[in-house]
């Protein structure tokens, strides 16, 4: 049986989950933005697909930025996991 280490989102605080994936799953909703103004603003099909795009990228920086919060806040914890998991001591330094 292998062990595997906990991902980097399973590591952080509760709070900061629940943030983190309340703020994915409101960034569905701005998906509303480019359908709200083509059908019921009367804008041109072009400028809902500019929003579209604009909506894509927000959404995958949203994405990335929490990723790498995530893996900045929890790699020293990692990295003491697969040491202890591998069987040796985290380095901590010489002592004179």
């Amino acid at each position: 049986m292998t062990d595997t280490l906990p991902t980097p989102a399973e590591l952080m605080p509760r709070w900061w989950q629940i943030g983190a994936q309340t703020l994915l799953y409101a960034a569905y909703l701005l998906w509303l933005i480019p359908l709200v103004q083509y059908f019921a603003n009367g804008a041109s099909l072009g400028t809902a697909l500019a929003w579209l795009a604009g909506v894509i990228v927000v959404q995958f920086i949203l994405a990335k930025l929490v990723s790498l919060a995530e893996t900045l806040a929890t790699a020293r914890a990692l990295e003491n996991l697969r040491a202890a998991r591998d069987g040796d001591a985290p380095n901590f330094g010489e002592i004179d």
